[in-house]
């Protein structure tokens, strides 16, 4: 049987960026894109982009499952984690070898068997910033998003991040050196308005 170790803490920090009104429905869950050694986390819903990578440890044995799945939100806790803990790993199996098969996450004696979604999951790499331009005149940007990303990052254990607006393109997020992890916010065009200040003030 092909399986490949999942990291269950990855897979619900990247869940939080996705869409949840279902108008998209391909964008409700986690494209999850495993390799040899290792596995990719992505969610989008349009407005905000969470990317992590979990690679696995020397002496661990490659995955056999190889592919790319999007996972429905709600499986992407189906274990209830409660506490950050990096080496919670979950099983993932097939039951066949057809593009859309039904998969398995088993933990320990309790598992969760799931279709993915039926859908083509956006080239996400597309909306990465080639280039950052710090100027932010004329767009600006919903904070919310921000603390979407700043939940997807403790999530993972980062404690802070930074970001650097980038004019009318997306705005990277970084967690300190990590280069497992990353996320992006796009702006909104808005109209420039004077500062009014207060008479109290």
């Amino acid at each position: 049987m092909t399986k490949a170790f999942i990291s269950l803490p990855h897979l619900k920090a990247a869940s939080f960026a996705a869409a949840s009104d279902g108008t998209r429905y391909y964008l409700c869950g986690v494209s999850v894109t495993i390799d040899a050694r290792g596995s990719a986390y992505v969610a989008t819903d349009g407005r905000t982009l969470f990317a992590c990578r979990h690679e696995l440890p020397d002496g661990e044995p490659d995955n056999t499952l190889l592919g790319s799945w999007t996972v429905p939100i709600k499986f992407c806790d189906p274990f209830k984690l409660r506490k950050r803990d990096p080496g919670v790993f979950a099983i993932l199996t097939s039951d066949s070898a057809e593009p859309a098969p039904r998969l398995t996450l088993t933990r320990d004696d309790n598992a969760v068997t799931f279709s993915p979604i039926n859908g083509s999951f956006p080239d996400w790499r597309r909306a990465l910033p080639s280039k950052v331009k710090p100027d932010c005149e004329g767009h600006t940007f919903d904070m919310r998003l921000l603390l979407t990303l700043e939940k997807a990052g403790r999530a993972l254990g980062f404690t802070a991040f930074t970001w650097t607006p980038n004019g009318s393109g997306p705005a990277p997020v970084q967690y300190g050196d990590d280069k497992q992890a990353f996320g992006v916010i796009m702006p909104k065009s808005m109209k420039a308005a004077p500062f009014n200040r207060p008479s109290w003030a």
